[in-house]
């Protein structure tokens, strides 16, 4: 996933940063998705899931790393999820948080209840993740010394030129307390 320079530009960058935040801007999804219902495990390949072995080396350096939070996209979906060191042990050590961002307007407006149909039945298998939503939208944040604030916000429509806007969900990241809660 990441070249040998890349990542050790990358982990040179976080093991060295002064800041209360770090904000680590990633193309595809870093936490795991199982998308088998019950017993087994059926990864989504096209996320960091093509890459488990990286991607759990990178998170066991996020414990190194103050306040690291993943800004992700390219799901057409809204899921914001704990970052873990080994997602195969479900008690293993949050180390982040990640908030994958939607699209505003690809592939018009989402069937609901199919999503919900599809979606639902793996948050069992998936307890890392603490909002899966399917409305287009963005997400807000609000950085402070203390915490980070989101608001999931959501479009009632994209097939019109004008939408209107609502909060879906308030979530918040506290300073040194890894991982996300809705609020």
């Amino acid at each position: 996933m990441l070249g040998a320079g890349q990542k050790r530009w990358l982990l040179k960058g976080l093991h060295d940063s002064p800041a209360r935040w770090n904000l680590i801007a990633s193309q595809i999804m870093m936490a795991e998705t199982d998308l088998l219902p019950g017993d087994g495990k059926l990864w989504y390949y096209d996320a960091w899931d093509g890459y488990q072995a990286e991607r759990n080396a990178l998170l066991r350096e996020f414990t190194h790393v103050r306040n690291p939070v993943v800004l992700s996209g390219d799901r057409h979906l809204t899921m914001v999820s704990d970052l873990r060191t080994d997602y195969a042990d479900p008690a293993s050590e949050v180390v982040g948080a990640e908030f994958v961002g939607t699209s505003v307007s690809s592939n018009g407006d989402q069937d609901q209840d199919a999503f919900h149909k599809q979606w639902d039945p793996l948050r069992a298998d998936n307890p890392h993740w603490k909002l899966i939503d399917a409305h287009r939208g963005y997400h807000l944040f609000d950085i402070r010394h203390d915490g980070i604030d989101a608001r999931v916000r959501a479009v009632d429509t994209v097939l019109k030129p004008r939408a209107t806007a609502s909060t879906l969900a308030r979530l918040r990241v506290e300073s040194d307390e890894p991982g996300v809660r809705l609020v």
